[in-house]
């Protein structure tokens, strides 16, 4: 999906941004076309996705409050990778803090393409199926 090879290419480019800065004599061009490709990565999917799959994945009776907890969600995360930068490359360089976003950005890579459900060409009642939890003594909408 969509998600998959975004948060796969900001991954691998945020491993070649940690060695542009483990690396002191790279040139700044290097540095300078691999953020270009981070932020190419990142609006290909991990962008723009999520704002799409709010309207994809949300019934419409839970739409407003499910679109408004996500984007709060957003912006708390926003903010905490804001606020903990330089605490984490105060611990491990610049270089390690790009080791340390590319680990999540495979983590986040491998858990969307285990759980996130593709939409692609579904109807929502499809997608919302997806999400039933079927037991052995009743149904269990996720």
């Amino acid at each position: 999906s969509t998600w998959v090879l975004s948060s796969g290419g900001m991954g691998c480019v945020a491993v070649g941004l940690g060695l542009c800065y483990y690396f002191p004599a790279t040139p700044s061009g290097a540095t300078f076309a691999a953020l270009l490709a981070y932020m190419a990565a990142l609006a290909a999917g991990m962008g723009a996705v999520p704002w799409v799959m709010m309207g994809e994945l949300f019934s419409p009776q839970a739409k407003g409050i499910s679109s408004s907890l996500a984007t709060a969600t957003n912006w708390i995360f926003s903010f905490i990778i804001t606020e903990t930068v330089g605490y984490i490359r105060g611990a491990v360089h610049f270089y390690g803090l790009f080791w340390v976003y590319a680990a999540l950005c495979f983590i986040c890579m491998m858990w969307m393409a285990f759980y996130v459900p593709e939409t692609k060409g579904k109807t929502l009642d499809e997608i919302q199926a997806s999400f039933v939890v079927r037991t052995s003594t009743s149904v269990l909408a996720c």
